[in-house]
């Protein structure tokens, strides 16, 4: 680790010999090294680097919280902003296992821009899907990225109210709490009927 942590700081950025060292101990068994690895990578990498992002990304996958941690960071700091970096955090709102899915939203909100039409159509277009685990993820998404008064977003998880699965009918209501305005009359309507069940 001492290793990955001095050649961040001597390895000239966008080095690919550098680059290439360090991402090979993504894949160490020790979850200190691959979180030192992804630390490393980012501080080697030319900043917004696509080949990085993705690779960065992937770690939002790792078994270990302090990688997926790691990799949140790393993105933050060195991908805010980047539609790569965004098009990859999306795509895991559709992960098969929760905690990639929750690392996902977490990242998403970190890496859009609060009102990033990429992260908002991104998250949007996944209020759909067959699995409700991933429309929860979705809803969770939204309310982090969308701006507060948004119609579109507010429209989009109103319609998720009506869900037949109660965590998504639950997630619908706290992503239109965060996203609805105080005073919105089509939000109060549609929160309204789901009083009888509180």
């Amino acid at each position: 680790m001492a290793a990955l942590k001095a050649l961040a700081g001597l390895g000239p950025r966008g080095g690919e010999g550098a680059n290439a060292v360090v991402a090979a101990r993504l894949d160490d068994e020790d979850e200190r090294v691959r979180s030192a690895a992804v630390q490393a990578l980012v501080a080697v990498a030319e900043r917004g680097d696509e080949c990085t992002v993705a690779t960065v990304s992937t770690c939002l996958e790792d078994a270990d919280w302090r990688v997926r941690e790691s990799a949140l960071q790393a993105l933050a700091t060195f991908a805010k902003g980047s539609p790569c970096a965004i098009s990859a955090v999306s795509s895991r709102l559709e992960h098969s296992s929760d905690r990639v899915r929750s690392a996902a939203v977490d990242a998403l909100a970190v890496v859009a821009k609060r009102g990033d039409s990429q992260a908002i159509a991104a998250a949007s277009s996944r209020l759909e899907h067959a699995d409700p685990k991933v429309r929860h993820a979705a809803l969770q998404a939204l309310g982090k990225v969308a701006m507060p008064g948004d119609v579109r977003a507010i429209s989009a998880v109103s319609g998720r109210l009506e869900d037949t699965n109660f965590d998504v009918q639950r997630s619908a209501l706290q992503a239109l709490g965060v996203l609805a305005e105080r005073g919105d009359q089509r939000a109060v309507d549609a929160v309204c009927p789901f009083l009888e069940h509180a």
